[in-house]
C-alpha cells in the first residue's frame, strides 16, 4: 500500500488538498496505513481532516487512532 510506504510522504499527502472520495479511501484502508505508521502526527492529521470535513463524520477513524495510539 504506497499510502502506508513513507510516513512522511503520507502525512504530507494528508494535510495536501483532498477530497471526499480520497476520505472515503482512507476510512477504508485506514487499519491497514495507521498500523503501519503508528505516529502520534498522524492523529493530528485525522483531526485536521476531521475540521475540514466535519460532514464527513471522520470522528470514529480519529477516536480509533487515538486508542490504538
Amino acid at each position: 500500500m504506497i499510502l502506508a510506504e513513507n510516513k512522511d510522504a503520507t502525512l504530507k499527502f494528508l494535510r495536501a488538498n483532498i477530497d471526499k472520495n480520497i476520505i472515503d479511501t482512507l476510512n477504508s484502508v485506514f487499519a491497514d496505513v495507521y498500523d503501519k505508521i503508528k505516529d502520534h502526527n498522524f492523529i493530528i492529521a485525522l483531526n485536521e481532516l476531521e475540521m475540514k470535513f466535519p460532514h464527513l463524520l471522520l470522528k470514529n477513524m480519529v477516536k480509533n487512532a487515538k486508542n490504538i495510539f
